[in-house]
């Protein structure tokens, strides 16, 4: 039986649409990476980064990178700023292994799911080579997975982004 869909939509935050590399002013970032979401070739909604130089977003898919060149930006909405008033509203909540949504005592943002529409996932960030990487973590997933240096990894540790 799946999980019951825990995320939601927050009025400080918006996707807008872009492709190619390109990242409004206003994205919310991760060590300087823009977090967006695509749709898979097997039609899921996967979380990830843009990359400038690969000029699409990047994710993790069946153990591999996978470059979507059409995407959307997590954005701050009107009348917010990313670096400011959206960093209050928004947290990174420390966990590990497979999310349990039944326990979590937080509201994560809405991101996607898988392609069949039943596992959901969510926005995470993991430590890896002295930096916050963005990746995807849901069940059944045994934590965040998530690309590095083009290879694909999987974390223990993780943290997720939630309204406070």
């Amino acid at each position: 039986m799946p999980f019951p869909h825990v995320g939601r939509d927050h009025p400080a935050a918006q996707w807008v649409s872009a492709d190619s590399g390109k990242i409004p002013e206003n994205a919310f970032r991760v060590s300087g990476y823009a977090i967006g979401r695509g749709i898979d070739e097997y039609g899921g909604t996967q979380p990830g980064y843009i990359s400038l130089s690969k000029k699409a977003l990047v994710v993790e898919h069946g153990h591999v990178q996978m470059l979507i060149k059409k995407y959307e930006v997590l954005v701050s909405a009107q009348g917010y700023h990313a670096l400011t008033e959206s960093e209050t509203l928004f947290k990174w909540v420390p966990t590990s292994g497979v999310p349990d949504q039944t326990k979590f005592n937080f509201t994560p943002l809405k991101v996607g799911t898988e392609h069949d529409g039943t596992d959901e996932l969510f926005i995470a960030r993991v430590w890896d080579e002295g930096r916050w990487v963005i990746g995807k973590v849901g069940p059944p997933l045994p934590g965040i997975h998530y690309i590095i240096s083009d290879v694909a990894k999987i974390g223990e540790n993780y943290e997720i982004l939630a309204f406070k």
